[in-house]
């Protein structure tokens, strides 16, 4: 114990106090007869001693006014303690069979695990961990008992004894000592000993014994192990050694373990592990180029030829190639969404700045105002050949390395060699650059491994070289990968021309028919207007129904297209679909445009006229009605009349006009000219077709009934005109009054008495009058109770609101001169506007809050 200046020693199966300056007993503790074992802990305020003698656990504490150890506890053990070590407010105990936790204060006791038929091993390693043996293996064992680590740490054979010197754990074997490195396991050493019997390490100081001398094994000072383990390629533990290596600054450690991981990533590329190494470029961000540079056929000779590395890289080939690809597939989107990153953060930034430009208010720091690669060097690059550690300064000199900007925001440092300026590129200054140079090659290796990811990334934006790309997908019969890599850089035309060509000369396949262009030719919008309509043309002449789609699928680019540039091309080139397109526009676009509804009706029209003359009528049928139509003429003039019907954006005139110059039979399309008059606000002439020339009041009432509406003058007598209709038809037609009487009993309520009155004639007999009056004078009467009751409480409200304008004028409140306001607090001038709230609080006007009922 360093502070207190005593040692402890075992000796005579007795536990012995000495003084560490001339090694002279101090006491020997008696109760510590037949010791076998003990376990010192000096890490606290005040130290501990736990012995183990026989069948028990004794422990002691350090008293300080005596210098020694004094008496604390003892514990039973089932059998006898062959090895002990303190693990925090526990000792883990080594008996012959298993290991144990004992918690020192409780007594309880946790079984661990068996010894496996050897002796028992108890080593206390850093990191609150406890070594023990088992066979030929060392367990990591936390202070809880459960095991800290997954694999177990394996010597040659089963060990004499196990000791720890920083970094390493040491093994005595039978004919050998293994040193082995604490965090990777791994063999560093082997030194051979001629029947070696015991071990044991203080720090950096390991002492063996054999049966015949005693060593003590001097460690190398750890730079020279660092720049050995790198010589031999063994990098992982030079890696292991200087994270942990004392007395190396912060900024130092970072270069020297870069420049090492960089070898490492290099080293894991030459063997073969291409996954492992591509996670490293990764993780220590190498320009990417530089890594694709490796690979055959994906950069430019002249640009692989710029690059250098630490090792020979070999040339990959076969099943190697294969390998390597799969890794660099995984690697490259992992580098492309960094670069993405990085520029949507650059593009950010320049926001910030122009609002700060712009606004003269700073909302970027000092530190993030430029980003670090502006000041770096040029971009990344990757290393060729690294410093070695001067083992006496344990520095590494920094004319030798180079500061270079990164993928991401912010610096790291790559070593070059300052003699060949070669491996630093300016190339890659701007990220749009190795973007385009990331994004080809991930192309290329997926047309090499995953041919199905190829699509995947010219389905986004992407920043892939066109001519390049293009030559390779050409090459490869990539088709449908070609024309996405145009339509990603907007390049419709290329994409269309391919298409066509395409659905031309493959009669089978995902590219043939006129599917793919039609897929393609609705996505483009408004702003390609003159391409869907160049390109269309030969989709419409050949399939003009799926040529239609085009045009009316649900989308937002269908839906800018200017839809009477459409109608006129498709009339032009495709007129057979016409009509389903006209319809599209007013039934489902819900298209306002009276040409358009003009256009539809026509189409209707011609159809209609299309069908009489494929089946004259004689011409002593007379009218016909769209119910009794039959065949083809039921169905377009039924389409024709319900259309007239719905729409209300058609001009009725134009199409009167056009009934006028096909010179039609004058009693066809009765009911359809009827619709059109009433359109007009012809509702007499529509109504002497109905009664007159169909012969049919029930369609006479219906259109009463269709467009009866008392807030507009024009069909507010609609039923008093067909009152007339009866009463007063046309010369040489005689009246019908039965048909006026039933209509005036059935419809008083709309239709102005006084002036149906006058249009009976003057021997209509009172009684088939009677249901008429009595219906109207009902109708008098109940409106004019309604008012009635409406008149009263009209007047019971205003009364109420009388009394309170009477109750709000009684209110009434002083302002003195020591009155404040209510929100400010300051004082009220007699001069001053102030507001009073129903609670009387008084406040300037000026304070009154917006809902002058809420007091503030």
């Amino acid at each position: 114990m360093t502070e207190e200046r005593v040692m402890v020693a075992l000796a005579d199966t007795y536990v012995h106090i000495l003084r560490a300056d001339d090694i002279e007993v101090i006491t020997k503790l008696s109760a510590t007869k037949g010791a076998s074992s003990y376990a010192l802990d000096a890490s606290g305020l005040t130290p501990r001693l736990a012995v183990c003698t026989r069948k028990k656990l004794l422990f002691f504490r350090w008293a300080p006014e005596q210098g020694t150890f004094a008496f604390w506890k003892e514990l039973v053990t089932p059998q006898e303690a062959k090895a002990i070590v303190w693990a925090g407010d526990s000792v883990c105990v080594g008996f012959r069979r298993e290991y144990s936790l004992i918690h020192v204060s409780s007594g309880s006791t946790t079984e661990l695990f068996p010894t496996g038929g050897g002796e028992p091993s108890c080593l206390l390693v850093p990191d609150a961990n406890i070594l023990l043996g088992k066979e030929h293996l060392s367990v990591f064992v936390g202070y809880d008992g459960k095991p800290s680590r997954k694999q177990a740490l394996a010597w040659s054979e089963l060990p004499l004894a196990v000791a720890y010197s920083f970094p390493y754990v040491l093994g005595l074997l039978s004919k050998s000592i293994e040193v082995r490195s604490m965090h990777t396991q791994n063999l560093v050493q082997a030194i051979p000993l001629t029947k070696p019997r015991f071990l044991t390490a203080k720090g950096s100081a390991v002492y063996v014994a054999t049966t015949y001398s005693i060593f003590r094994l001097i460690p190398f000072p750890l730079p020279i192990q660092i720049n050995e383990l790198v010589e031999e390629r063994l990098y992982e533990e030079a890696i292991c050694l200087t994270e942990v290596a004392p007395g190396i600054e912060s900024i130092k450690r970072q270069e020297q373990l870069l420049y090492i991981r960089m070898l490492y990533a290099f080293s894991l590329f030459v063997k073969g592990s291409y996954d492992a190494a591509m996670r490293l470029f990764f993780q220590l961000k190498v320009n990417p180029a530089q890594i694709i540079s490796l690979f055959p056929d994906l950069l430019p000779m002249e640009m692989r030829l710029g690059y250098k590395y630490p090792f020979n890289m070999p040339e990959l080939t076969g099943t190697q190639l294969d390998a390597a690809l799969e890794a660099l597939v995984k690697y490259l989107p992992q580098v492309r969404s960094a670069l993405i990153r990085q520029a949507q953060s650059r593009t950010a930034r320049a926001a910030l700045l122009k609002f700060e430009a712009e606004t003269g208010e700073a909302v970027l720091d000092d530190t993030l105002a430029k980003p670090a690669s502006d000041a770096a060097s040029p971009d990344v690059a990757g290393p060729s050949s690294g410093p070695e550690l001067d083992p006496a300064e344990d520095t590494i000199d920094p004319s030798r390395i180079v500061l270079l900007g990164t993928l991401s925001s912010g610096s790291t440092i790559m070593f070059v060699d300052p003699a060949d300026p070669s491996t630093v590129l300016t190339l890659f200054r701007d990220t749009k650059v190795l973007r385009q140079i990331v994004d080809t090659s991930l192309l290329k290796a997926y047309l090499k491994v995953q041919p199905s990811l190829a699509r995947s990334l010219l389905r986004i934006d992407n920043a892939c070289h066109v001519e390049e790309c293009e030559d390779v997908l050409i090459k490869a019969a990539k088709f449908e990968e070609l024309v996405l890599l145009y339509k990603s850089k907007g390049l419709h035309r290329k994409s269309l021309e391919m298409l066509r060509k395409l659905a031309k000369n493959h009669s089978t396949g995902p590219m043939s028919g006129p599917t793919p262009s039609i897929e393609y030719l609705r996505d483009l919008g408004v702003d390609h207007l003159d391409l869907i309509l160049e390109f269309s043309v030969w989709i419409l002449a050949s399939h003009p129904k799926s040529a239609l789609s085009i045009f009316t699928h649900d989308n937002e680019a269908v839906r800018s297209l200017p839809m009477d540039s459409i109608v006129a091309h498709i009339e032009s080139h495709a007129p057979t679909v016409a009509q389903a397109y006209l319809e599209y526009v007013v039934f489902d676009r819900k298209s306002t445009s009276s040409k358009l509804h003009n256009k539809l009706a026509f189409t209707y029209l011609n159809a209609v006229v299309t069908a009489l003359k494929a089946a004259p009528r004689a011409k002593s049928a007379g009218p016909v009605k769209v119910a009794n139509e039959r065949g083809t003429l039921a169905t377009v003039r039924g389409q024709l009349l319900d259309f007239l019907r719905a729409s209300t954006h058609y001009e009725p005139a134009r199409i009167l006009s056009r009934l006028a110059q096909l010179k039609l039979e004058e009693t066809e399309l009765y009911e359809e000219r009827a619709v059109l008059l009433a359109g007009l606000g012809s509702h007499e002439e529509a109504l002497i077709i109905y009664v007159y020339g169909l012969a049919d009041h029930d369609m006479a009432v219906e259109h009463c009934n269709r467009y009866y509406d008392p807030e507009l003058e024009s069909h507010r007598d609609v039923y008093l005109t067909l009152l007339k209709v009866y009463l007063a038809p046309p010369e040489t037609i005689p009246a019908q009054p039965e048909p006026a009487m039933d209509l005036l009993n059935a419809y008083s309520s709309r239709i102005d008495i006084p002036r149906a009155l006058e249009l009976l004639p003057p021997d209509t007999p009172l009684a088939s009058l009677l249901p008429f009056f009595d219906a109207v004078l009902k109708s008098k009467s109940e409106l004019y109770r309604r008012n009635l009751v409406l008149r009263n409480l009209l007047r019971s409200e205003n009364l109420l609101v009388r009394e309170q304008l009477i109750q709000e004028r009684s209110r009434y409140v002083v302002i003195e001169e020591n009155r404040m306001c209510g929100v400010c607090h300051k004082r009220i001038l007699s001069s001053q506007s102030f507001a009073v709230y129903p609670n009387n609080v008084v406040v300037h006007y000026r304070c009154a809050s917006k809902d002058r009922d809420v007091c503030p």
